[in-house]
């Protein structure tokens, strides 16, 4: 598998499969024990690659939010306290998807 930057876009080159991924049509990234699973409102898309090496791979409007997780800021809607967590927040997009962001990480984006 090979993944590459080219212009707006994520390239990711899979055994018989090439996928191109406009970054703005990312919602967010989920590592899921040794998968890792990127979100778009239309589907799901597994790879074997570290979250650590494709965030350098995406533009800065994408943000390690948490230790399993990197969220596009610029498609997150909502966000609340995780219910019986107060270190943690949930992130809403669009379709009823949502990931994880800890309470370091909002205070940077609402300083």
């Amino acid at each position: 598998m090979k993944i590459k930057k080219y212009e707006d876009n994520l390239i990711i080159q899979k055994r018989n499969e090439i996928y191109f991924l406009p970054f703005l049509e990312i919602l967010y990234v989920e590592r899921f024990g040794n998968l890792t699973i990127i979100h778009t409102e239309e589907d799901e898309i597994t790879i074997r690659f570290s979250l650590h090496g494709l965030i350098d791979l995406l533009p800065s409007y994408f943000m390690r939010s948490h230790k399993s997780y990197i969220v596009n800021i610029r498609r997150v809607k909502q966000m609340k306290v995780l219910r019986g967590d107060s270190t943690t927040y949930e992130a809403f997009f669009n379709h009823e998807k949502s990931a994880l962001i800890t309470k370091e990480n909002v205070s940077l984006l609402v300083k």
